[in-house]
């Protein structure tokens, strides 16, 4: 696999509360099957409409590479929204994004939508396709920091993929995190956190899945220390505390490597220590 990538960006403060962010990249891939060359331009709004509510927006053409560890110093979001993702490699793509972002004292809210078109590339008795997928976000948040000490944090994610390539044809999710925060001068930490998630999938005919739908709440606890003078922390977790059984459809159909479910249908308990030497 060979991948070459050249790319400018710059921001360009058009007035006092007005951020434009205007990118092109040009991406070449070529491997035994495919053999690929784009241009792709960025462009991202940032909108300080007052002093406590601003709009962002952004387009984005991107095509998906090949990259060293999963890192590249090339900009990876544009107005807040990212343009890479864990996806084959050849993947173009189109993205779409409006946010509107609300920050005063000691609340912060908003709210985003986003739209993505992506051709996957499908290999196939010797021969090359794309394959079209669609990928439609909503997403608000409310954050509330009542002290030093306590924090309280709300979110809503509603996400619908459309898919032609492999995998599930239709995924549509609604996703609700609820996290409740402490922390303490002492170093003594701890979060509980509850997650109502629904999911109704649409799988491809002859598919040996039965079940296509499921809705469930997991509830997570962890408690942790800092260390002082920054020598690092420990940490006590444990998820879906009350060993909830469910069916969840996971995103490794869409990425390029497989990586770990965010929910287990087991309760898991791990202990975890960052010591900084």
């Amino acid at each position: 696999i060979k991948h070459e990538t050249a790319y400018v960006y710059t921001n360009v403060q058009v007035f006092k509360n007005l951020m434009v962010d205007v990118g092109l990249s040009l991406d070449r891939l070529k491997d035994r099957s495919l053999d690929l060359k784009k241009y792709n331009p960025k462009l991202g709004i940032q909108w300080d409409m007052t002093n406590t509510l601003s709009f962002r927006g952004a387009y984005i053409k991107s095509m998906n590479r090949t990259l060293l560890v999963k890192q590249t110093i090339e900009p990876t979001f544009i107005a807040g929204f990212n343009q890479l993702f864990d996806e084959d490699n050849g993947t173009i793509s189109e993205r779409i994004g409006l946010g509107m972002d609300f920050s005063k004292n000691h609340i912060h809210s908003g709210i985003e939508i986003t739209q993505r078109k992506a051709e996957v590339p499908q290999f196939e008795s010797g021969t090359i396709s794309f394959s079209d997928r669609d990928e439609d976000s909503a997403r608000a948040y409310f954050l509330w920091s009542l002290n030093s000490v306590w924090s309280f944090n709300i979110e809503t994610m509603l996400e619908k993929i459309d898919n032609k390539a492999l995998g599930p044809q239709k995924l549509d999710s609604i996703t609700v995190p609820v996290n409740v925060k402490y922390f303490n001068s002492s170093g003594f930490i701890a979060n509980f956190r509850t997650t109502y998630l629904k999911q109704d999938i649409t799988f491809t005919p002859g598919s040996t899945f039965v079940t296509n739908k499921d809705n469930f709440t997991l509830v997570d606890f962890a408690i942790g220390y800092r260390l002082p003078k920054r020598m690092g922390i420990i940490n006590m977790e444990i998820k879906n505390l009350f060993d909830r059984e469910f069916f969840y459809q996971d995103l490794n159909f869409i990425n390029s490597e497989p990586v770990s479910s965010a929910y287990i249908p087991d309760r898991v308990f791990f202990i975890k220590a960052n010591i900084n030497i």
